[in-house]
């Protein structure tokens, strides 16, 4: 009978849940044996037991556990805010210092920033739409009107080192300048009328010209610029030659009838000119436009002394002829050397080929 002893003399020990017995057979409530052998009710953990790291204090209720833990949370709360607080006024003190900065660019740099504005509204407004922006040409003109700063800084667009090489930009300042009264503006014209590029010449006779008509005291000077333009053939190319014989028949510049009567006699072919298209086309606008102001200064009609800007070179020749015996013979004086028989005398080339050169054919009604 030794099974019946063991199993007599064998307390009935049964494992709990962790494999561990319970000390007097009963399981705890939580799978473990309470301190005292008395299992735990309703799931409370015994005297003796032990709480987890960061748990709420023994004994302590779920209510003063959550509080404790929100006065933890609180803790940290505080401690975040003290050391924001600490770097505050070093916020405050760098936001300062940016707008103070802010402050003076803006109040230093003011004009610089607006004539930057509206020089490039300006220039997109040429890239894009291919027109002028009338608004900022004449918001920068009523600027440059009232400092002179400001006109510099806009004269500095086509005259300065840093010139922009854009010709519609260029002409679209030189637009703007005319709109300012003053000798300044008058200046920076004259020195523009010396541009390398035809269109902005042309653009800025046009613009002299129209000063002139509004301030009769800039006429003299803006006279003299115009008819140095045509002071010496081929100085300037026939467009930019054409605009300034308008001008100057525009503005009565009967000073200018003679080099008027010059400029359309010379306009006689476009000679070795590299693009011969573009030259032709600037000789016939000297031509057309010649003779408009020719009979504007002249105060004849082109009935009493015709010219046809379109016919040929030996048809043209004889009216600008006739154009210089009148001049001459109303009491006007033709430089030395400056005739017409002077300047182009008679050759076979100007007289042209005879009606049977280079054919074996004679004149009808001519001997056999």
């Amino acid at each position: 009978m030794a099974d019946d002893a063991r199993e007599t003399d064998t307390p009935d020990v049964r494992p709990d849940a962790d494999g561990l017995p319970a000390a007097d057979g009963l399981p705890a409530a939580d799978g473990r044996p309470a301190a005292d052998g008395r299992a735990a009710a309703d799931g409370e953990p015994g005297p003796d037991a032990q709480e987890p790291v960061g748990g709420p204090v023994a004994g302590a209720t779920p209510a003063a556990a959550a509080k404790d833990v929100s006065l933890a949370t609180d803790t940290r709360s505080d401690a975040g805010e003290e050391s924001q607080a600490r770097l505050d006024p070093q916020l405050i003190g760098l936001a300062v210092v940016l707008w103070l900065l802010a402050v003076g660019i803006f109040v230093f740099k003011w004009d610089r920033l607006r004539v930057d504005w509206y020089l490039g509204n300006i220039k997109e407004t040429g890239d894009l739409a291919g027109r002028l922006d009338e608004t900022s040409m004449q918001a920068l003109a009523d600027l440059a009107r009232e400092d002179p700063a400001v006109l510099s800084m806009v004269a500095d667009e086509v005259l300065g080192p840093l010139a922009n090489r854009d010709e519609f930009y260029r002409t679209a300042i030189i637009k703007t300048i005319e709109r300012v009264p003053g000798p300044a503006a008058l200046d920076f014209l004259v020195a523009a009328a010396g541009d390398y590029h035809g269109i902005v010449r042309a653009n800025t006779y046009v613009s002299l010209g129209a000063r002139a008509g509004r301030d009769p005291s800039e006429r003299a000077r803006v006279v003299e610029v115009l008819l140095q333009a045509l002071g010496t053939p081929g100085d300037v190319e026939p467009m930019g030659r054409a605009f300034a014989l308008t001008v100057l028949g525009d503005l009565g510049a009967r000073e200018a009838l003679w080099p008027v009567i010059r400029e359309v006699r010379g306009a006689r072919g476009a000679g070795a000119a590299v693009n011969r298209e573009a030259a032709e086309a600037g000789e016939r606008a000297v031509r057309e436009r010649g003779a408009r102001a020719f009979y504007k200064l002249a105060g004849v009609t082109p009935e009493q002394l015709p010219f046809d800007p379109q016919a040929d070179l030996a048809a043209r020749d004889a009216q600008v002829q006739a154009w210089e015996r009148w001049f001459e013979e109303g009491g006007g004086t033709i430089p030395a050397g400056e005739r017409f028989a002077e300047v182009f005398p008679p050759t076979d080339s100007t007289q042209g080929p005879s009606p049977t050169e280079g054919t074996d054919q004679e004149p009808e009604g001519s001997p056999q």
